[in-house]
C-alpha cells in the first residue's frame, strides 16, 4: 500500500506514499527502466495513448486475514500493490488527434496514469488498509523486502557559515551536483567510507600543516560520523566518532567497526554502546614512518577474500608481532594486507614509488590503485594493477630489499603530474549501465574527477580516461570519491588548507573550507532499499542467502557474503552447491564466502577446491594455505581459477612454487 504501480504495454508509473520518489518509464523505448521520466515540476502532461494500448491483463483480488482485500497483478513489487489498468468502456475516441500524436512523440503521461491508479484503488482498496486515505498497514503482504510505510519528517542541515559558497562544477550533460555536507558538519574532509546502514565516516581536520612530531604532540585531526536522518540525500547530523588523531586518511567498515590508517598505526575503532563515539580504539599494526606530508599510510580497504589492505608511502616501516618480535623492516613503499584481527601481516607488492594512495578490487580480486610519483624526471602519477609479488619503480635503493627477477613492472595508466588521490570501482552502474566496473579517481592539483574505463588485456588491463567533473576554482581540491548504495557519487573537497609537500599549493589557506558533494544523473532510477536495511538477516533461510549472493544491489551481496561467514558450518553445503551450480555472480560470492571461512571450517577447504567442470566464465583469486587452512598471501598457495565460457571449459592454472615476482608476464 505504500507503493502503487500501474503499467501498460508502453508505460509504467510508480507512486510512493506520501511524497515519493515517484517513477515513470517509457517501456517501449526504455524496456530496462533506466531513465526515470517523472517530473514533479512539470504537472502538465499529454493525454494518454489510445485505450487499446492500456488494456491490461486481468486483475486478481486477494483476500487478507482481516477480511479486506488488495489488488495484485503482473509487474508488482514486493511490499507493493500493482495493477494493469482495466478501464474498458471509456471513450478515448474523443481525444484530439494532435494529442495522440503528442503521445506517440513521448510526452509525459504521468497525470493520466496517476488518475487511473487512484480510480482503481478507490474502487478496490480496503479502507482499513488504504494508507492514502487514513488507513493502516497490513502486518504482512509479501515475503520480501517491504517498502517503508512512513517517511521521516524533513530535517534541515545546520546553516552554512557566512561567506561559504558551494563549488560550481562542469559535469556531463544530464548530471547535477548538490552540496550534501559543508561546514560546520565538516570543515576539511579528506577520505571516508559508508557503514552498512548508510552512515558516512569521514576523516576531517583543523586545516593545519604539521610535522610528524607536532602531529603526535597535538593530535589535531579526527573522524566524524555523518547521518542523513530524513533520507533526503543530505547529511544533517555530525558526531565526533574519534577525536585526537594524527592524520587519518581513509577508512573501511567491517563487522561493526571502522578500520583506518592514521600514522604511525593501523587502527580498529568500535562504538560498543551505540552513542556514535568509538570507545574501543585498538592498534592492529604498527609502526610506519611518516613526516606529516600525507605520503604515508592510507586506508583501509577490505578485499573480497576478507583480508584488510592498506597502502604505505616511502618512509619505511618496522612491524612487530604481538610478542614483540620484529617481523618486517624495510624502507620502501608497499601494499600490505592482514587478517581483520591484525595478525598475519603480509606484503602484497612494493616499489620505490613515493605515495600509493588508495586501492579497490575487481569482483575477481584484482588490486587496482592510484599512486603519486611512480616515475620522476618528469613526475608521473599513475593507475596501477598491483600484482602479487610485483616490484615497481622508481628509487633504485628499493631493489636492495625486495627480490626482483626482471624489469620493474609498469602502470596500466599514466595521468601526468596531477597529484592523484582517492579512487574507487563503480559497482552499481545506476548512473550508466556502461560504467559498471569503471574506476573513478580524484586529481588534487587539477580539481578534477576522471572516469577510467578498464578493458582486459591479457593478464592485466588497458585504460581509457574520460573527464567526469571539473571546477574552475583553483581552491577546489578533491581528495576522495565514494559510491553511495543508490548509485550516486560523493566527491570530497578538502578545501585550501594543505600545502606540505604539495608543489602546486604554495600557500596554506585554512580559511577556505571544504565540503562533500553528491553527483547524480537527472532522472536516475530509484533503487529500492539499496542497502538491504529492511532485510532481517538472522531470519533469512539458507536458500534465501544463496539468492542474496546474486542480488542486484551490491551492498546486499556483500552483506549476504558476510552473513554466510557468520553462520559458518551450517551454510557450507549450500555454498558448495552454489560454487558448482549457481550463476557467475553467485559463484564468485560463494567462493569469497568460503575463502573467508578458511581455517575455521574443514568443509570450506574442500568445497573451495572441488572440481568444477561445467562451462562458464569466471575468474576467482583465493589465497589459501592448503596445509593449515589459513589465509595466506604466499604465491605458491595462490589458487587462481580461470574458466572460459561460451561453450568452452578452460584451464585451471596452479601456480608453481617458484613463481617469479613478475607474475604479469607469466600469465597470472
Amino acid at each position: 500500500e505504500a507503493l502503487r504501480c500501474i503499467r501498460t504495454h508502453e508505460w509504467k508509473y510508480v507512486h510512493r506514499h506520501p511524497n515519493g520518489p515517484h517513477e515513470l518509464y517509457d517501456l517501449k523505448n526504455d524496456p530496462d527502466e533506466f531513465n526515470n521520466l517523472y517530473q514533479a515540476s512539470q504537472p502538465k502532461v499529454a493525454v494518454i495513448a489510445p485505450r487499446d494500448e492500456l488494456r491490461p491483463a486481468s486483475v486478481q483480488t486477494v483476500s487478507d486475514p482481516a477480511g479486506g482485500s488488495f489488488a495484485s497483478g503482473s509487474g508488482s513489487t514486493p511490499g507493493s500493490a500493482a495493477v494493469r489498468d482495466d478501464s474498458a468502456g471509456r471513450d478515448d475516441q474523443a481525444a484530439p488527434e494532435e494529442a495522440r500524436h503528442a503521445e506517440r512523440d513521448g510526452d509525459f503521461v504521468q497525470q493520466r496514469l496517476h488518475d487511473r491508479l487512484n480510480a482503481f484503488f478507490a474502487e478496490y482498496a480496503s479502507p482499513k488498509y488504504d494508507l492514502y486515505n487514513g488507513g493502516g498497514a497490513q502486518s504482512f503482504i509479501y515475503d520480501g523486502v517491504e517498502e517503508e510505510i512512513a517517511q521521516a519528517a524533513p530535517v534541515e542541515p545546520p546553516a552554512l557559515p557566512e561567506g561559504y559558497t558551494p563549488q560550481q562544477f562542469t559535469l556531463p550533460d544530464g548530471f547535477s551536483a548538490q552540496l550534501v555536507a559543508g561546514p560546520p558538519l565538516v570543515n576539511h574532509p579528506t577520505m571516508g567510507c559508508f557503514d552498512d546502514t548508510g552512515r558516512l565516516f569521514i576523516c576531517d581536520g583543523d586545516g593545519v600543516n604539521m610535522s610528524a612530531a607536532e602531529l603526535e604532540a597535538k593530535l589535531p585531526n579526527h573522524i566524524k560520523m555523518l547521518e542523513d536522518t530524513d533520507g533526503d540525500g543530505r547529511f544533517d547530523k555530525s558526531t565526533m566518532f574519534a577525536d585526537r588523531m594524527t592524520f587519518p586518511m581513509g577508512g573501511a567498515w567491517h563487522d561493526g567497526a571502522l578500520y583506518v590508517a592514521s600514522p604511525p598505526n593501523i587502527w580498529r575503532l568500535e562504538d560498543t554502546d551505540g552513542d556514535g563515539v568509538a570507545d574501543n580504539r585498538d592498534i592492529l599494526v604498527d609502526k610506519f614512518g611518516y613526516t606529516g606530508n600525507a605520503a604515508s599510510i592510507h586506508g583501509c580497504f577490505f578485499h573480497p577474500n576478507g583480508r584488510l589492505y592498506w597502502c604505505d608511502g616511502y618512509h619505511g616501516h618496522e612491524i612487530k608481532d604481538a610478542a614483540g618480535n620484529l617481523t618486517s623492516q624495510k624502507k620502501g613503499s608497499y601494499i600490505f594486507s592482514c587478517r581483520p584481527d591484525g595478525s598475519d601481516v603480509q606484503i602484497h607488492c612494493g616499489g620505490g614509488m613515493d605515495n600509493p594512495v588508495e586501492v579497490d578490487f575487481t569482483d575477481e580480486g584484482d588490486v587496482i590503485g592510484t599512486v603519486n610519483i611512480l616515475y620522476t624526471r618528469p613526475r608521473i602519477d599513475c593507475l596501477v594493477h598491483w600484482q602479487y609479488g610485483g616490484a615497481y619503480p622508481h628509487r633504485e635503493a628499493f631493489l636492495e630489499e625486495w627480490p626482483v627477477t626482471g624489469e620493474l613492472l609498469e602502470p596500466i595508466h599514466k595521468f601526468g603530474h596531477v597529484a592523484i588521490s582517492g579512487t574507487m570501482r563503480y559497482r552499481s552502474g545506476v548512473m550508466n549501465h556502461n560504467w559498471r566496473d569503471n574506476f573513478f579517481a580524484t586529481q588534487f592539483n587539477l580539481g578534477k574527477v576522471v572516469r577510467l574505463e578498464l578493458e582486459r588485456r591479457g593478464s592485466t588491463y588497458s585504460v581509457t580516461e574520460r573527464q567526469f567533473l571539473s571546477c574552475d576554482n583553483r581552491d577546489f581540491h578533491p581528495t576522495d570519491v565514494i559510491e553511495d548504495a543508490d548509485g550516486s557519487l560523493l566527491v570530497v573537497d578538502t578545501g585550501g588548507w594543505f600545502y606540505r609537500g604539495c608543489p602546486t599549493s604554495q600557500i596554506a589557506k585554512p580559511d577556505i573550507l571544504g565540503g562533500i558533494y553528491r553527483i547524480r544523473r537527472d532522472g536516475m532510477t530509484t533503487v529500492p532499499d539499496p542497502r538491504g536495511k529492511q532485510i532481517d538477516w538472522a531470519a533469512r533461510s539458507e536458500t534465501q542467502l544463496m539468492q542474496d549472493l546474486k542480488d542486484t544491489r551490491y551492498a546486499v551481496r556483500e552483506q549476504a557474503v558476510q552473513e554466510c561467514v557468520r553462520r559458518g558450518d551450517a551454510v557450507v553445503p549450500k555454498l558448495a552447491s552454489a560454487v558448482k551450480n549457481a550463476d557467475l555472480t553467485a559463484r564468485q560470492n560463494a567462493i569469497w564466502a568460503l575463502t573467508r571461512m578458511l581455517g575455521q571450517n574443514d568443509q570450506a577447504n574442500v568445497a573451495i577446491t572441488a572440481p568444477r567442470d561445467e562451462p562458464r566464465r569466471a575468474t576467482v583469486r583465493t589465497t589459501y594455505d592448503g596445509t593449515s587452512g589459513s589465509l595466506d598471501s604466499k604465491p605458491q598457495n595462490l589458487h587462481f581459477a580461470r574458466v572460459q565460457g561460451n561453450g568452452k571449459v578452460g584451464q585451471t592454472v596452479e601456480p608453481d612454487s617458484a613463481m617469479p615476482r613478475h607474475a604479469e608476464r607469466d600469465g597470472y
